[in-house]
C-alpha cells in the first residue's frame, strides 16, 4: 500500500520521539528497515499515521528488490521469522470495505446524507483508500466538519463494528501471488507468523 506500517513494539509508548527509518511500502507485501536510530532503545513507533510518515524517510526500492531481498536473508539465516499482517499486506481489504460501505448505504441513518449516498452508489474499489475519511476526501468531502464530519462518524461507526468481524471477511481477496510467496519462504526454512488486528478466530 502507499502508507507505512509501523514496526511492531513490544509494549506501549507513553509518548513519541522521533527516529530515522528507511521505509519501503509496496503493495501487496510491506518491509521496513531502521536507517540510523541512536540505539535500539530508540526505536519507538509512531502510532498516528501523519507523524509517523514525517518522522520517516521513504526511498523507491521495486517490489522485485524488497521479495529478493527477504528471500535471501531468510536463505542465509539458521532461524528466520517472517511477520506478515494480514489486512493489506497479503489481503487485499478494499472489496470487503466497500461492501460495508454499500451496507451502510441501505441503513435508514445513511438518509441524512443524501451526497454522500449518491456517490456511494458509483464507488469503487480503487476509491477506497486507506481509510475511511480517506474515502471521502476521495469523493470530494471535507471529514472534517459540517456533513462530512458527520458522514464520517457514522460511516466510521459502522465499518469499525464489522470491518474486523469473520461474516464480512469472505470478501477478501489475496494478492496475486502472495500466498506462493510465503510458501516460497516457508520452504526455504523460515517461521512464518501472522500478526493481525482481527478479534475473531
Amino acid at each position: 500500500m502507499d502508507f507505512p506500517t509501523p514496526p511492531p513494539s513490544p509494549s506501549p509508548v507513553a509518548h513519541v520521539r522521533k527516529i530515522k527509518f528507511e521505509v519501503v511500502s509496496i503493495r501487496g507485501l510491506g518491509a521496513f528497515r531502521v536507517v540510523s536510530p541512536a540505539k535500539r532503545g530508540a526505536l519507538v513507533p509512531t502510532f498516528r499515521r501523519e507523524e509517523w510518515i514525517e518522522a520517516s524517510e521513504f526511498r523507491d526500492v521495486s517490489e522485485a528488490h524488497v521479495l529478493r531481498d527477504v528471500l535471501d536473508r531468510v536463505s542465509a539465516s539458521s532461524r528466520p521469522v517472517v511477520l506478515f499482517d494480514l489486512d493489506a499486506t497479503l489481503y487485499q481489504m478494499e472489496p470487503r470495505t466497500l461492501q460495508i460501505i454499500k451496507e451502510w448505504a441501505t441503513r435508514p441513518e445513511a438518509r441524512a446524507f443524501p451526497e454522500v449516498l449518491e456517490k456511494i452508489g458509483d464507488l469503487r474499489e480503487e476509491q477506497i483508500g486507506y481509510s475511511v475519511k480517506d474515502m471521502l476526501i476521495t469523493l470530494g468531502f471535507n471529514p472534517t466538519e459540517g456533513m462530512g464530519l458527520r458522514a464520517h462518524h457514522a460511516i466510521k461507526s459502522f465499518w469499525s463494528a464489522h470491518f474486523f468481524t469473520n461474516e464480512w471477511q469472505r470478501w477478501d481477496r489475496p494478492y496475486p501471488g502472495a500466498a506462493e510467496y510465503v510458501s516460497q519462504l516457508h520452504r526455504a526454512g523460515a517461521q512464518i507468523v501472522y500478526l493481525t488486528g482481527r478479534d475473531e478466530e
